[in-house]
């Protein structure tokens, strides 16, 4: 006879159990340091390696770390990477916008947070759904430059290519790096009524950029 807990009775125990083990002194046997703002975040090498394999390979290698009991990480604030780890374990966040999600999505690829990534996508994808999406994609086209997306990118090029005009009347469009504007102006997909619209659109972003 077979006996076995349902999923959700088990998801629910390591939810509601994590914090209250993360934050046990006597389990803690690992820190780490994040050199952007100095913040330390102590915690259990194997709840760690729970949350990313790319901690799991630190601990488990002859990496400095695994004998020092601490990893340095430059360039990485604790705010970013405390936000991706509990989304990992299921922690409800109020982010405050696409900038920060990209930092966000930035931690969780660079530790292999692969289920956290698609979340933090996903969660992109329905700002280009909203009432502000053109706002949406300007931001989006702006960070896919340095983190390309797979859906979200390319449904924000998408976007932005049929609402050229309303983006350059908005004001929006002074808003576009210079990469991503160089893309969309490359594009056969570009939709204007006429030439003389994309000239004047590229003649108020090159205003804009020198008041700037």
């Amino acid at each position: 006879m077979r006996c076995q807990l349902p999923r959700e009775k088990v998801e629910d125990l390591i939810m509601h159990q994590m914090p209250e083990l993360l934050e046990d002194p006597s389990l803690q046997d690992f820190t780490l340091i994040f050199s952007d703002d100095q913040e330390r975040f102590p915690g259990n090498k194997f709840l760690f390696s729970l949350c990313s394999p790319v901690l799991r390979r630190m601990f488990s290698g002859s990496f400095r770390e695994a004998k020092s009991g601490e990893a340095h990480f430059k360039d990485l604030s604790s705010r970013d990477f405390t936000t991706a780890f509990w989304l990992r374990f299921g922690k409800e966040f109020e982010i405050q916008n696409i900038e920060e999600l990209f930092r966000v999505l930035r931690v969780a690829d660079r530790f292999e947070m692969s289920v956290v990534s698609e979340k933090i996508e996903d969660v992109i994808f329905q700002t280009l759904n909203t009432e502000t999406k053109l706002a949406a994609c300007v931001e989006v086209l702006n960070e896919c430059q340095s983190f390309p997306l797979e859906r979200a990118g390319p449904f924000a090029r998408e976007l932005a290519l049929d609402g050229f005009e309303e983006l350059h009347l908005s004001g929006r469009l002074s808003d576009l790096s210079a990469d991503a504007l160089d893309e969309l102006l490359a594009s056969d997909d570009l939709c204007v009524e006429k030439e003389e619209d994309v000239l004047e659109g590229l003649k108020g972003w090159l205003r804009q950029c020198g008041e700037g």
